[in-house]
């Protein structure tokens, strides 16, 4: 009798470990809207960020790598040509072509700003859209929901964001026409968290 007593404690103990592991990793891991939180409050990082914009004449594609330091600004290289300075409520343009610097106002610059993390999050998530999947960005698990759209176009209507689950960084979004159409898709590429960044790149 308390051989099979023995027995049936030791074969109980895996089992119990299991759960409890379970349980634990559960507890311990966040939840979706706390990772979505965790990139909106992000307060430094930089990335290799893709725009391809669609029309009635094909694709195009353009190749950029973005720096942000929160309370400072943000910056954007367009290879070695181009360079946008975002600081202020205004924007910094030195194109290293022509050996020029000019400024514009950010609302004529919607494009490009909108694919930093404060800017991407900072619409009302529309409710029962946060989902998870894998079937768009091929292994990756990720996150999705579906945000307003801020920009002044009219023809533009809903943003849908992709998250990396298990990586916490931004994967990609799709701009949809009123049509449901996408126009626009924002490719996110080495996302690094930083502890801090040169403010003279800023």
């Amino acid at each position: 009798m308390k051989k099979k007593l023995l027995i049936g404690t030791l074969l109980l103990i895996p089992f119990i470990s299991i759960i409890l592991v379970v349980i634990f990793r559960l507890a311990a891991e966040p939840s979706n809207e706390e990772i979505i939180q965790s990139l909106k409050d992000i307060k430094c990082y930089t990335t290799k960020v893709e725009y391809i914009i669609k029309n009635s004449k094909g694709e195009d594609r353009e190749e950029t790598t973005q720096y942000y330091l929160k309370d400072k600004g943000g910056r954007i290289d367009f290879g070695q040509d181009r360079t946008k300075f975002y600081k202020d409520g205004s924007i910094t343009i030195k194109d290293n072509i022509s050996n020029k610097e000019y400024s514009m106002e950010e609302e004529m610059d919607v494009l490009h700003s909108i694919a930093f993390m404060n800017n991407l999050l900072s619409g009302t998530i529309e409710e029962g859209t946060i989902k998870e999947g894998q079937e768009e960005w091929g292994e990756t698990q990720y996150i999705e929901f579906t945000t307003e759209v801020f920009l002044e176009n009219y023809h533009l209507d809903k943003i849908k964001i992709f998250i990396d689950k298990k990586e916490k960084s931004p994967i990609g979004a799709i701009i949809y026409d009123k049509d449901g159409k996408d126009r626009v898709r924002i490719v996110y590429n080495g996302f690094e968290k930083l502890k801090q960044i040169d403010e003279n790149l800023l």
